[in-house]
């Protein structure tokens, strides 16, 4: 992550900064994040922590680092083509507003390579969408698999 200290006023307004504060900019979801709380070193780091992640990540090999290399709890849906995997997702892009900053969340299929091993490790079957909350935390693997409708409600309920 690169940092820019600006004490330039002009620049700073250039980019809708007024007085001291703190702007991440980013390449994914909304763009910008603009620091509104009380300026301490631990609500910053944490709010650097939660704002540079993608609020929902397709898995990868850098999701899979962060999840499982840093111990991190995560929601997966597991999705398919077809209609009711895109309503899934919807629901999820929906719950994601309540659940960033509290779960990592991201999207997987079951077919192919990396999306394929992950369903295999998790131990997911049957029919597609599933929701699984993995906790790879203190070494031991916790899944918790979702059996309610697929509903952003039920999603947040579930966590």
């Amino acid at each position: 992550m690169v940092f820019h200290h600006v004490f330039d006023a002009d620049l700073a307004a250039e980019f809708g900064q007024e007085g001291n504060g703190v702007s991440l900019f980013k390449q994914f979801d909304e763009g910008r994040n603009d620091w509104e709380g009380e300026m301490t070193t631990e609500g910053l780091n944490e709010w650097i922590s939660t704002q540079s992640v993608r609020t929902i990540m397709p898995f990868d090999q850098k999701a899979a680092q962060m999840i499982f290399g840093g111990g991190s709890q995560c929601l997966f849906l597991f999705t398919e083509d077809g209609e009711a995997s895109d309503a899934a997702m919807d629901a999820l892009t929906e719950a994601s507003s309540e659940l960033k900053g509290n779960i990592l969340m991201s999207t997987s299929g079951v077919v192919d390579g990396l999306d394929k091993r992950l369903a295999d490790y998790v131990g997911v079957t049957g029919d597609l969408p599933q929701v699984w909350i993995v906790d790879p935390s203190g070494g031991d693997l916790k899944k918790f698999v979702y059996d309610g409708d697929m509903t952003s409600e039920g999603m947040v309920q579930f966590f």
